[in-house]
């Protein structure tokens, strides 16, 4: 059995200190012009981590306002990664990061993400 263990509300701090302005690459994003067989037609990309989630929020239970068929919407972020992407997170449960600027919080499920070493 895999060594599992649970974060509590002050290690986060801890965690989220840690990840602070860590390099990730994501690679989930379509890319329709590549021809690059390696990541399989999705776009490389690479993002700095501003934050890390607090405690008990995760991508089944925070959502964001975005605008489909001109109506706003609220899905959650676990519901935004199937519907847009075709992606079922394993993990939903897991924490999110941000990887945001000035306009506000970009969420993204901790799977998702590679750490760049560095």
């Amino acid at each position: 059995m895999p060594n599992t263990y649970q974060i509590t509300v002050e290690g986060v701090g801890t965690v989220s200190n840690f990840l602070n302005k860590v390099k990730v690459e994501t690679n989930h994003t379509k890319d329709h012009n590549s021809r690059n067989k390696e990541n399989k037609g999705t776009k490389r990309k690479v993002h700095t981590i501003i934050t890390f989630l607090n405690y008990r929020k995760n991508s089944t239970n925070v959502t964001f306002w975005k605008v489909v068929n001109r109506k706003i919407t609220y899905p959650t972020v676990r519901a935004h990664f199937w519907q847009d992407s075709g992606i079922k997170l394993d993990f939903p449960q897991a924490p999110l990061v941000d990887y945001g600027n000035a306009d506000g919080p970009i969420w993204l499920p901790a799977e998702l993400a590679k750490v760049i070493p560095g």
